[in-house]
């Protein structure tokens, strides 16, 4: 991965919040590319590197919600926090689609404040939905 994308740099331009719609285009790619999962992200760019990454993720989620109040730099690290301790086997292009289909609404949303439960609900109805596409995805190769 690192011959990738070999600094910080490279890897945050190319999975960037501002690139989630060329990245989504196709929401099976993001599920079977090979980009870095966030385990890797901190061993190749430090400790909590890839806490640093979602952030603007979480951030850009709750701004695109309308929410009442915008979430804390706290609620912000916290969730991303949460996000990378639980789910370090998640990769940057799953994390990106998850993101995306967050704020288009396919998920739990937020009733007024930021919640990072609704978050981390958020993503595990996600992981259903990357299953079957893997399940599906073996299927066809066999």
């Amino acid at each position: 991965m690192l011959q990738k994308y070999p600094t910080w740099d490279d890897f945050f331009h190319i999975f960037s919040v501002n690139r989630q719609i060329i990245i989504c285009q196709k929401p099976k790619q993001c599920i079977l590319y090979p980009s870095p999962t966030l385990a890797q992200i901190d061993t190749m760019y430090g400790p909590f590197s890839a806490v640093k990454w979602l952030i603007p993720f979480v951030a850009d989620a709750s701004l695109s919600c309308g929410l009442k109040v915008d979430a804390t730099s706290e609620q912000l690290q916290f969730t991303a926090t949460a996000l990378t301790g639980r789910y370090t086997w998640l990769k940057a292009a799953e994390l990106v689609l998850f993101f995306f289909n967050f704020k288009a609404g396919f998920y739990e949303k937020f009733y007024g404040q930021f919640d990072p439960q609704a978050i981390i609900r958020s993503i595990n109805m996600f992981l259903t939905e990357r299953m079957s596409i893997i399940v599906a995805n073996e299927r066809e190769r066999k």
